[in-house]
C-alpha cells in the first residue's frame, strides 16, 4: 500500500505516531495482564516500524516506503 502525503502531512503523521508510541510505554508498564501487555507490545512494535518508515522514506530500513 502506498499513501501519498505532502510534507506537512508527513510531519503530522510522524508526530501522532511518536506520541502514541510513547504513551503505550506507560500503559505497558502499568498493565498486569500478561496477554494484554503482549498485545500492547505488538502494537508498540508496529508503531515503531511505522515511525522508522516515515523517517526513512527511501526504504533503507527494510520497510515499505511512505512517500
Amino acid at each position: 500500500m502506498h499513501i501519498e502525503l505532502n510534507e506537512p502531512e508527513v510531519r503530522l503523521l510522524a508526530e501522532i505516531v511518536t506520541t502514541q508510541r510513547r504513551s503505550l510505554l506507560n500503559e505497558i508498564a502499568h498493565t498486569d495482564d500478561r496477554r494484554y501487555r503482549t498485545e500492547l507490545q505488538a502494537r508498540y512494535d508496529r508503531l515503531e516500524r511505522i515511525e522508522a518508515a516515515i523517517a526513512c522514506p527511501s526504504g533503507d530500513a527494510g520497510l515499505h516506503p511512505l512517500p
